[in-house]
């Protein structure tokens, strides 16, 4: 009885014949791949120069100013590193008197414009390493150092927390002191935190103010304060406390 040997045999030229193969449909598969990998990596060397920021203009009042330490921070960084938020950190750091108002990125010739404003000192603030000038949303922007600073302290909201230290470029959104400041933008000329508890003075009338989250809701409590020194000036009564944190004022008169 005959038996059929179905066996396969393979030679080497059959193994190489069937690499071969395997190797030129790997290279029809991905031959697209590797074009397009070819064509960037040329466009890129051709183009390095456009792709990366290779000047810094900074610019105030029209006029070419000179900051080494941000150009070098950014010179030669790839375009998609320079957003807006980077920029303006680097300003911050760098010149935290100045803030940014415009930026124009000139991506064919490399180059960056940046121009910027001075900050418009708002409160003086006296914190627990010293004294501070701040701007009206709360950016630190200098120590003072009295008479021989550049700021006129007369012009200044007088802020007294001495709970706090502050650093120059820090910004203050949060907590009592930020309450401080909404008081002060919405009148107030001097403006004490102590022991949690906020108050001014007017004359010889002291008033105890609320804690408030808004502007909006410290000018409602001002507003309601002027209400009150007006009304019992005219009646000729003499204050010498008003509380406001409570829904209905608390008036303390002198004896």
């Amino acid at each position: 009885m005959y038996k059929s040997n179905n066996t396969r045999y393979t030679t080497s030229e059959g193994k190489n014949l069937h690499f071969g193969r395997r190797k030129k449909n790997w290279f029809v598969r991905h031959k697209f791949l590797l074009f397009f990998v070819i064509i960037a990596s040329v466009l890129i060397y051709l183009y390095k120069d456009v792709i990366k920021v290779s000047d810094v203009n900074i610019y105030y009042d029209n006029r070419l100013i000179s900051q080494e330490n941000i150009k070098s921070e950014i010179n030669n960084k790839l375009w998609i590193y320079i957003d807006d938020n980077y920029i303006n950190h680097l300003i911050d750091k760098y010149e935290p008197k100045y803030k940014v108002i415009a930026i124009n990125k000139e991506y064919l010739d490399g180059v960056l414009n940046i121009y910027i404003e001075k900050r418009e000192p708002e409160y003086l603030v006296n914190a627990r390493n010293g004294k501070f000038i701040v701007d009206k949303d709360g950016f630190v922007i200098d120590k003072f150092y009295g008479s021989s600073s550049d700021y006129d302290s007369s012009k200044l909201v007088f802020i007294n927390y001495l709970r706090q230290e502050l650093n120059i470029s820090d910004v203050i959104n949060s907590g009592l002191l930020n309450v401080g400041l909404y008081y002060g933008s919405a009148g107030l000329d001097n403006v004490n935190i102590e022991n949690d508890s906020i108050t001014t003075q007017i004359e010889d009338v002291v008033i105890y103010l609320p804690e408030v989250n808004s502007l909006e809701h410290a000018k409602s409590k001002v507003t309601l304060l002027q209400k009150i020194l007006q009304q019992y000036t005219i009646k000729g009564k003499k204050i010498e406390s008003i509380n406001l944190r409570f829904s209905d004022p608390l008036i303390k008169y002198k004896m």
